[in-house]
Parts: C-alpha cells; structure tokens; sequence
C-alpha cells in the first residue's frame, strides 16, 4: 500500500496512516498542533477509501468538526425536542467518520452527553471513526472524562509534528 495515501508527511506517521486506511476499524486519532495536517490527512483517508470501496457513496461518510457537530445537535434539539435521529440514523449507520477539531471547545454536559453516544456506540462495533484534535492525551481526559479516554485511545493514535503550514504558507 506505500505511496497510496497522497501525503506529504515522514514514514512513522505516513505508515500507521496507511496501515488503517487498509483496514479501517475501530478509532484512529490524529494529534498534534494545528496546521500539521491533522484534517488534510483525515480527508486523504476518505478519499482513499471511497477509491477502494465499490459500494463507497456520499452515505457512507461523514466530516464533520466539533462546531458542526453542535449545531446541529442545537438544531436537533430545538426543532424536535431530542437526537434520536442524529444518533441512530445518521452517526450509529455512517460507515466512515471523521470528528475533526474534536476539543476546540468544552462541551456542556448535555453535548458530551450526545458525543458519548456516537464514540461508545462506534466504539463498541468496531466502526471507521477518525479523530484530529489538538489536545493531548491529558487534555482529553480533563476535557471528556476517562471512558471518552479510554474509548478513543483504544486505536490507533498518531501525533503530527511540526510547524503550523498554514501560517508558513501566509507569511
């Protein structure tokens, strides 16, 4: 598979990449400073993937940050008074996710009520779920709590390093 993810990054974090798009189960997490290619990376797996899955189609994934994400959980909420349908008919069935920027902000405990489900429910069915946040280990614990933790570092983690190529890019 070397060489089929279209990266710009060193083997130790091009490899573990490579290695998951191959086999997408379960969570793998993207850590590291912003602009090291966290989201650039997870969008490239996506690609990859929907190249290598003949069933592959705009149902069968989603890319979504955390402020996405909470808009429409508000949305949700306000309109129908619950998120039974984002939970069960669109988290729990997508095949391919990506949470990206997942920490920008600490969630109520309501929100972290609703991305509990997602993480647990994909958890526990092995399910394609990609993580990229800035935060370390420590800061997801404090942030998230110890099973959100537990859940998510149960994958496989990768951390990007480097300087931030968007502000190298601009000046």
């Amino acid at each position: 598979m070397v060489g089929k993810l279209k990266l710009k990054q060193p083997p130790e974090i091009l490899f573990p990449l490579e290695t998951y798009a191959e086999n997408p189960k379960g969570f793998l997490v993207l850590t590291g400073k912003n602009g090291t290619g966290k989201s650039f990376a997870a969008k490239e797996i996506l690609s990859f993937l929907g190249r290598s899955d003949k069933f592959y189609d705009s149902d069968h994934y989603l890319f979504i940050s955390q402020t996405e994400l909470f808009i429409k959980w508000h949305h949700q909420l306000s309109e129908w008074k619950d998120t039974y349908y984002l939970i069960k008919e669109v988290f729990n069935k997508v095949k391919y996710l990506v949470l990206d920027d997942i920490g920008t902000r600490r969630p109520s405990d309501a929100f972290m009520d609703f991305i509990y489900q997602i993480i647990d429910y994909r958890w526990s069915n092995n399910l394609c779920t990609i993580i990229t946040t800035n935060l370390t280990s420590e800061d997801v614990r404090e942030k998230f709590g110890d099973a959100f933790l537990s859940r998510v570092g149960s994958g496989v983690v990768v951390e990007f390093e480097g300087e931030d190529r968007r502000l190298t890019e601009w000046g």
